[in-house]
């Protein structure tokens, strides 16, 4: 199959050579590099990239998705799918596939699940839309698992930012607690306790969050509020944890309405 890879930069150029690496005749381009990739021709032009591909995957990154879908309308046509793989919002994938379904072509919403430097090519996905029965055969010998959700363009879009809500919100308060532990002069005791609590039994920690949280929200709210109060003694921020704050508040709200 021919494939063609739009954004060459980390996670582009893996997917290029992992496509490529799987028997797949892979073309690359990207306007501000010119990687040297294995068994990919990279090109100078969009144009030249896409030209008699079957399968087209954009990894540029949101803020610069919509203006690859503008350069390519001109060279896609009926029997060809864009694979969108940036993290743009539902509503942004949705209007962008009005303009690549207006000039005959397919395109497919794909999110991307895990960090594509873990598992390059074979990274596991979601996707909406219409192409997947050929995105799935451009990837079926990289490993990747494709899981397909209904609702059309955007439904994988929104079930990645969901996502999203979790993983980056882990990061801040994970970055937030150490930066605090820092200031303490107890950083590696609490990283310890990170990882204790990570470690355990991963359903069982979900359920004890949302249940324990609903059930002790007023007591924890008082605890957040402290414990925002002791990171801003520390001269650390408290972002997150006065947004947990606001969180425990809104719940006790809810368990006395």
């Amino acid at each position: 199959m021919r494939v063609a890879v739009i954004g060459l930069g980390e996670a582009g150029s893996m997917y290029a050579e992992g496509l490529a690496t799987s028997g797949q005749d892979v073309t690359g381009y990207d306007p501000l590099a010119h990687p040297a990739l294995d068994n990919v021709t990279v090109v100078e032009s969009v144009g030249e990239c896409v030209d008699g591909a079957e399968v087209v995957f954009s990894l540029v990154g949101a803020a610069n998705a919509e203006c690859v879908v503008t350069d390519l309308l001109s060279h896609l046509h009926s029997g060809m799918v864009l694979a969108d793989l940036n993290t743009s919002g539902p509503d942004d994938k949705r209007r962008m596939a009005r303009r690549v379904v207006g000039v005959g072509a397919s395109y497919l919403d794909v999110a991307v699940l895990a960090p594509v430097p873990r598992a390059g090519a074979g990274t596991p996905l979601m996707i909406s839309g219409d192409g997947g029965d050929m995105f799935r055969i451009a990837l079926q010998d990289t490993g990747a698992q494709i899981e397909t959700v209904g609702g059309g363009v955007g439904a994988a879009a929104e079930r990645k930012l969901l996502r999203s809500v979790f993983m980056k919100g882990l990061a801040g308060v994970v970055i937030e607690a150490l930066d605090g532990a820092k200031s303490a002069g107890c950083e590696d005791w609490m990283r310890g306790q990170i990882e204790t609590e990570l470690a355990a039994d991963p359903a069982q920690l979900v359920e004890r969050l949302v249940t324990g949280s609903q059930v002790h929200a007023a007591r924890r709210k008082h605890e957040a509020a402290d414990a925002a109060r002791c990171l801003d003694e520390l001269g650390t921020h408290s972002w997150m944890t006065r947004g947990v704050e606001e969180w425990f508040e809104e719940l006790e709200k809810r368990s006395a309405g």
